[in-house]
């Protein structure tokens, strides 16, 4: 078995941009839940982990918010590294707990089933 190694890292969530503000504010007990009141999505208000609207990962017509998202972690958890991208050793995970969703809703996704 090949040994594995962890060069990089980034969590962006409503907690915070970085692993380590995330990992600080889940240590002082503060919670990225709050109450969410958008007619829009539901008529009835609701408590929800959801990025504030002056976040700058909005959609800006090339990429989705959830792209923007991604390209933002992945470049934070790259800026402190000497990764080479390129080499074939290197390996991506992307972990998510939301995705596209929005694309299949609007039956926007392109999936190649093979």
């Amino acid at each position: 078995m090949k040994a594995v190694f962890l060069a990089a890292d980034n969590i962006t969530s409503p907690l915070g941009k970085t692993t380590n503000e995330n990992f600080t504010r889940v240590k002082n007990n503060v919670s990225g839940i709050a109450l969410v009141n958008n007619q829009q999505l539901s008529s009835t208000p609701f408590y929800a982990s959801a990025f504030a609207k002056d976040e700058p990962h909005v959609a800006d017509g090339r990429y989705t918010k959830f792209e923007r998202l991604c390209i933002h972690s992945i470049a934070d958890a790259l800026s402190s590294s000497t990764i080479q991208l390129s080499s074939p050793d290197t390996i991506l995970i992307l972990s998510t707990t939301k995705g596209n969703v929005e694309l299949i809703q609007n039956n926007e996704m392109n999936v190649a089933l093979n």
